[in-house]
């Protein structure tokens, strides 16, 4: 009988001390941060489909880490500006260099909406923090 109450007790213990363990390591310059994305495609507004009715925008992830921005819409390598904007609609920056976007990033607080241009468009997306 005392196998049954000692079992639950070690296994819980056990994944408390490794969450205790996990979240010693973790520090702001290994954070990532997720964001949901949009694309906003300028060829969607200046051709619509024959039956008058635009396609809804396309919804994705972008993970940003210190490392590099990754996203499954479009290559990092095709992006050509980096955006930041403020909740409010004041642009906080404006990068012709990943690395430095990501650094700004790393550097704010708060929420702050990210832009990404591309040739085919614009991927934006808020960060909250």
């Amino acid at each position: 009988m005392n196998k049954f109450f000692i079992y639950p007790i070690i296994v819980g213990a056990v994944l408390f001390s490794v969450a205790e363990i996990q979240g010693a390591a973790d520090t702001a310059d290994d954070t990532t941060y997720v964001v949901e994305i949009t694309e906003n495609s300028d060829t969607e507004y200046l051709y619509p489909t024959p039956n008058k009715h635009r396609m809804p925008s396309k919804r994705s992830i972008c993970l940003i880490t210190p490392q590099g921005i990754s996203t499954q819409m479009v290559a990092t390598e095709d992006i050509d500006l980096f955006e930041i904007y403020s909740p409010l609609g004041e642009c906080l920056g404006i990068f012709a260099s990943e690395q430095d976007f990501i650094t700004f990033i790393y550097r704010m607080d708060g929420t702050v909406e990210i832009r990404l241009h591309h040739d085919d468009g614009i991927l934006y997306g808020y960060l909250y923090r």
